[in-house]
C-alpha cells in the first residue's frame, strides 16, 4: 500500500480542514465563556448587597444592590420584546442619586400592539429598591431612528444605547443598568435572565465539528491510498 496523495483532494482538504477545526475550537471557546458566565451569576448571587450612592462605582455584573433615589418622569421603552406570546416593552426609568442617575430595570409592560403607549405610573416620593446589576440584550434595531419620541416624558428605543439615553435624561448617567427584584412593588413582569445555549449544547457543537473534521481527514487518507494501490497495479 502506497499514500499517493493527488493535487483536487489535498487542495480541498486544505480547505476545508481549517474551517471545521476553527469552528470546533470557536463553540469550545464559547462554552467556556457561558460557562463561566453562569457561575459567575451563581457566585455573585450570593454576595452582599452593594448600596449604590455612586453613579461612578465599578460593580460586577449580577452583583446584588440597593439604591434609594427619586425616579424620574420620563421613561425609555425597550422595543422588540415579547410577553406571553404578546407585543411588549422592557422599561427603563432613571432614577436619581447623590451625583446623576441609575437606569433601573422596571421589567416588561405587555399591549396590544405598538400603537398604544403603555401607561407608566410614577412615583414621586424617595423609594428604596433592590436589584442585581444586569443590562437587558441591545435588542434588534428594526428601525434606522434608534430613540423615537412618544409623549413629552416617554421615549421608545430599539436598543440600549446609553449615549443617545443622555441626551434626554437631565443629569450625568451611569453605565450600568439595575434590574429590579421580583418583589418589588415597582417592578413589573421580570422574566428569569436568560442565558442563551446552555454551556453543554456549546461543547456538543464542538465536538460534532470535530468529528467532522476527523471524517475529513480519514476520507482525505482513504481515497488517496486507494488511488496509490491503483497506481501500482
Amino acid at each position: 500500500m502506497r499514500f499517493t496523495p493527488g493535487i483536487p483532494s489535498t487542495i480541498v482538504t486544505i480547505i476545508i480542514l481549517p474551517v471545521l477545526l476553527s469552528l470546533s475550537i470557536w463553540q469550545y471557546q464559547r462554552g467556556n465563556s457561558k460557562e463561566f458566565t453562569i457561575k459567575s451569576a451563581n457566585v455573585q448571587s450570593l454576595t452582599k448587597q452593594i448600596n449604590v450612592t455612586d453613579i461612578n462605582m465599578k460593580l460586577i455584573k449580577f452583583q446584588p444592590v440597593t439604591i434609594t433615589g427619586n425616579l424620574e418622569e420620563r421613561s425609555f421603552l425597550l422595543d422588540n420584546r415579547v410577553l406571553n406570546g404578546k407585543t411588549a416593552y422592557e422599561v427603563l426609568v432613571p432614577i436619581k442619586i447623590t451625583n446623576g442617575y441609575v437606569l433601573i430595570n422596571r421589567g416588561l409592560v405587555a399591549v396590544a400592539n405598538r400603537k398604544i403607549i403603555p401607561n407608566i405610573p410614577h412615583i414621586k416620593t424617595t423609594i428604596n429598591l433592590t436589584g442585581i446589576v444586569y443590562a437587558p440584550s441591545s435588542g434588534i434595531q428594526l428601525s434606522n431612528n434608534n430613540l423615537e419620541k412618544l409623549t413629552d416624558n416617554t421615549y421608545r428605543i430599539q436598543k440600549l444605547d446609553f449615549t443617545a439615553i443622555k441626551r434626554h435624561v437631565p443629569g450625568r448617567l451611569a453605565d450600568f443598568v439595575i434590574k429590579l427584584d421580583n418583589n418589588q412593588d415597582l417592578s413589573f413582569t421580570q422574566l428569569p435572565i436568560y442565558f442563551g445555549m446552555s454551556a453543554s449544547k456549546h461543547f456538543a457543537y464542538a465536538l460534532q465539528w470535530l468529528a467532522m473534521a476527523l471524517v475529513v481527514v480519514i476520507y482525505y487518507v482513504v481515497i488517496n491510498v486507494k488511488r496509490g494501490n491503483a497506481t501500482e497495479k
